[in-house]
């Protein structure tokens, strides 16, 4: 079905392209201003190669963006970001950390913050701004 509708927007354009050129052949001689100018036919070419381009999956354009799956920062070099594995999930010493604050009643067991995780938190904060 997206190929149908690649191959449908093609086809409109070039019939919108062919329409174009004979006004602009046409008008030529009163008006050199109607014709496309160099930008808005590069601009043309490049939607055409964007839209008839292959789909890329979300993984694929973070990691071109610098970003792992999760949206994390990679590290220069490598394929996933601090503490984590290339395909987002944590790395054996974060989860070690998680698995640790679940067991001591900090983080519930779908990860949310207990009252007990949440105090902790407010006394570092508060310890922090002591210093």
């Amino acid at each position: 079905m997206e190929k149908c509708s690649a191959q449908r927007l093609t086809k409109l354009q070039n019939k919108e392209s062919k329409e174009n050129t004979q006004s602009s052949s046409s008008s030529a001689s009163s008006s050199s201003s109607q014709s496309p100018t160099a930008a808005q036919q590069n601009e043309q070419s490049s939607t055409q190669a964007t839209q008839t381009s292959t789909t890329k999956s979300q993984d694929e354009i973070n990691r071109e963006r610098g970003y792992d799956p999760n949206g994390a920062s990679l590290l220069p070099g490598q394929d996933h970001a601090a503490g984590s594995k290339p395909d987002g999930t944590p790395d054996a010493w974060v989860q070690g950390q998680i698995d640790w604050s679940k067991q001591n009643g900090y983080l519930n067991s779908d990860g949310t913050e207990t009252d007990k995780g949440r105090l902790a938190d407010q006394e570092v904060e508060q310890n922090e701004q002591d210093w």
